[in-house]
């Protein structure tokens, strides 16, 4: 009987193992369809991703996915760390988008961690 009355506890600590997430999400500031392909580097699932935001649009990609909370999160930080390129379709890049043009937001709890990177591509960074 006094087992019985340990499972409850056993699967609530079971259950606390937490996790990790990381997005990357893209906002388009200007008046044109913008067309890139995202490519990533070190991510387990993700090496390139086509992406299509039409004016004022966004998309968020789910990039990283772990279990557990991560106990060195400093590079889940950078967001340009897990971006190679953002290779531009029938347009150029007129301020290519580096560290400084990304917003992260990381947000926690006890047994989770997420990381979410914002990029508002605007007028002036795409020709």
């Amino acid at each position: 009987m006094t087992l019985l009355r340990l499972l409850p506890l056993v699967l609530l600590l079971a259950s606390c193992e937490g996790r990790t997430s990381m997005t990357h999400t893209f906002r388009n500031g200007t008046s044109d369809t913008l067309r890139f392909t995202a490519r990533f580097d070190a991510l387990p699932w993700n090496d390139s991703i086509a992406v299509t935001l039409p004016p004022e649009g966004g998309m968020t990609l789910y990039t990283f996915d772990m279990r557990g909370k991560c106990s060195d999160c400093a590079e889940f930080g950078y967001p340009t760390r897990w971006v190679d390129t953002l290779e531009l379709a029938g347009r150029n890049w007129a301020q290519y988008p580096g560290p400084a043009a990304w917003y992260t937001e990381v947000s926690e709890g006890r047994t989770w961690i997420e990381f979410n990177h914002t990029l508002h591509i605007g007028i002036g960074m795409v020709e």
